[in-house]
């Protein structure tokens, strides 16, 4: 199997010259319509000329009959001439004995008898004219009359007269009846002749239009097979010129053709391989398993696709992915097999250079997440470290301070002045809001255990206000700084945890 992948695809002007070929039938049925309307009317103006001349050679024919009757009669006696001679008078087509020196006046010859008796002088030996007398056409015929032996004795003459010239014998025939004759035929033939004609032109349509559709399905045939011609070429040089390397194989896997792009790939010449077995190209490399597959899918007449480690000509390997297909003739039958294959080798080995380092980025994931568990594990139990500190640090701290509020409360009960009270009244404050903040410490240890409760509790603003000015009073007023709290419509009384 091989493409004519160099050859010129069908040009337009190859396609044009179908309809060319119509118009040429056409302009040659016109042509032959024309020649046999000239042949038809050239065959009537030659048989009606024809039979006109058979008219004019039977009349002549009867003019030399009636000349030889009228001779043999002139053979006779002197009497019998005479006789006749008297009998002719009203019969003009009876003839006419005459010379130029007529012994009876009655004999003289008539202007055309004279001119033929002249012409006779001169060594004619007949004349034969057609003329027109009292309306009708006759023929006239004449011969000379030469002196013979038998007439001596009637004319006196001596032997040297023998065979000299005493005369002539014209007779003149009607040309009408032999014209009857024909006229018949004449009609025949102006009646026939175009019904030939008209059989004739109609048979030249009939041919043509049966001529002209066989023409035009001719041409459309060419026309299909000019542009099949055309495809297969295009079809050809695509599978030629394609980047893709394509092999085409009979059933016995014998190669039958390759493309350009195969040659390049396997480094082997398309004279290598035509006729050699696609196995030739195996690496040993291909699983058994992918050509089990692709056995069987060809069998079931459906394509294969995978991938097959072929061997270069130069002993290479590379990856091909591969489709094979069946190819089917008319009758649904599998007459061949081909294979588009793409070399792959560059993204096999990318791909499997990716799996080698997505294995090894997989590892080092593995290794950071056991690390950063680890240092998870290290910052809960350093923060429950942390925590267990922070609790136990509060309970140091709750200590004193609940010590610190108990004396201050006892102090607050013996007698003390103002400006006692009022200290006495900022220590059980400010130990207050420490004891809190101690009390935060702790909740934040719980907070971090999981273990928190918030309070919901009404208070009144006003008094978390105040404690919070008084525990910063002093600091404020010995700084000289004038601390005041205003609460423009806020609400008087607030629910939730007050510390």
């Amino acid at each position: 199997m091989t493409f004519q992948s160099k050859n010129d695809p069908p040009s337009p002007k190859e396609i044009s010259l179908s309809g060319k070929l119509t118009r040429m039938v056409t302009l040659s049925l016109w042509v032959a319509g024309i020649i046999w309307t000239l042949l038809c009317v050239g065959g009537l103006i030659y048989q009606i000329y024809s039979l006109r001349l058979q008219a004019f050679e039977l009349a002549t024919a009867q003019a030399k009959e009636r000349y030889h009757s009228q001779e043999l009669i002139l053979t006779n006696p002197a009497l019998m001439t005479s006789e006749i001679h008297q009998m002719s008078k009203g019969h003009l087509n009876l003839g006419h004995v005459t010379s130029l020196t007529p012994l009876n006046p009655a004999n003289a010859p008539d202007p055309w008898e004279r001119n033929a008796l002249f012409q006779f002088e001169a060594g004619e030996k007949e004349v034969l004219t057609s003329m027109t007398v009292g309306g009708e056409e006759y023929i006239r015929y004449m011969r000379p009359l030469l002196f013979k032996k038998e007439c001596l004795q009637c004319h006196g003459a001596t032997e040297k007269d023998i065979g000299t010239i005493r005369g002539g014998l014209s007779v003149m025939v009607p040309i009408s009846p032999a014209r009857a004759v024909t006229r018949s035929q004449v009609t025949s033939l102006v009646i026939g002749y175009p019904l030939v004609w008209l059989v004739g032109l109609l048979g030249l349509l009939l041919a043509g239009r049966s001529l002209t559709r066989q023409v035009s399905r001719n041409e459309k045939i060419q026309i299909r097979l000019l542009e099949s011609e055309k495809r297969a070429h295009i079809l050809a040089q695509a599978i030629e010129q394609s980047p893709t390397s394509v092999t085409i194989t009979d059933l016995e896997s014998r190669i039958e053709y390759v493309n350009r792009a195969f040659c390049e790939s396997s480094g082997y010449d398309e004279s290598e391989v035509i006729g050699q077995r696609i196995s030739m190209l195996k690496s040993g490399r291909t699983p058994a398993a992918t050509y089990a597959a692709l056995w069987r899918m060809l069998a079931l007449g459906l394509p294969w696709r995978g991938e097959f480690w072929n061997r270069k000509k130069d002993g290479s390997e590379i990856v091909e992915f591969s489709t094979v297909s069946p190819l089917h003739d008319e009758q649904g039958r599998v007459v061949n097999y081909v294979a588009s294959q793409e070399d792959v080798t560059e993204k096999k080995l990318l791909g499997m250079e990716l799996d080698k380092h997505r294995h090894h980025l997989e590892e080092l994931v593995d290794e950071r997440t056991r690390e950063v568990e680890e240092a998870r594990l290290k910052a809960e139990e350093a923060n429950r470290s942390k925590t267990r500190f922070l609790s136990n640090m509060s309970h140091e701290i709750r200590t004193p301070m609940n010590a610190i509020l108990g004396l201050t409360h006892l102090l607050r009960e013996t007698e003390l002045d103002d400006s006692q009270y009022e200290r006495l009244e900022k220590i059980d404050n400010a130990a207050s809001h420490l004891l809190s903040i101690i009390n935060d410490i702790l909740d934040i240890s719980k907070i971090e255990a999981g273990k928190v409760t918030l309070e919901s509790k009404v208070f009144p603003l006003d008094e978390l206000l105040e404690s919070i000015t008084e525990f910063f009073r002093a600091d404020v007023e010995a700084k000289n700084i004038n601390l005041e709290i205003e609460t423009h419509h806020a609400p008087l009384w607030l629910k939730g945890d007050r510390l």
